[in-house]
């Protein structure tokens, strides 16, 4: 796994005008690219440290050094394929 942080590309938009509103997106710091949604409390009343909480099950594409840094930058998730296309 690379340790060496990659700019975003053309498509990334900075992570201050991503939506925060549970829509899920894709997020990215550089490191690797993960699904997430805005969830700055927990139902238990917990305030999380980086309110970008990941709806994935592990990271491990990204190296165990960067997994916790806070994403930069997002985009909207692609329309699925259309039937028959």
């Amino acid at each position: 796994m690379s340790t060496e942080q990659h700019p975003p590309i053309a498509g990334w938009r900075p992570i201050s005008e991503a939506p925060r509103d549970g829509t899920r997106i894709l997020v990215t710091n550089g490191f690797g690219v993960w699904f997430a949604e805005w969830r700055p409390v927990a139902p238990s009343g917990f305030r999380f440290a980086d309110p970008w909480f990941s709806t994935m099950l592990n990271h491990n594409h990204i190296s165990e050094a960067h997994r916790h840094k806070a994403p930069t930058h997002w985009q909207p998730l692609p329309e699925p394929p259309k039937e028959g296309a």
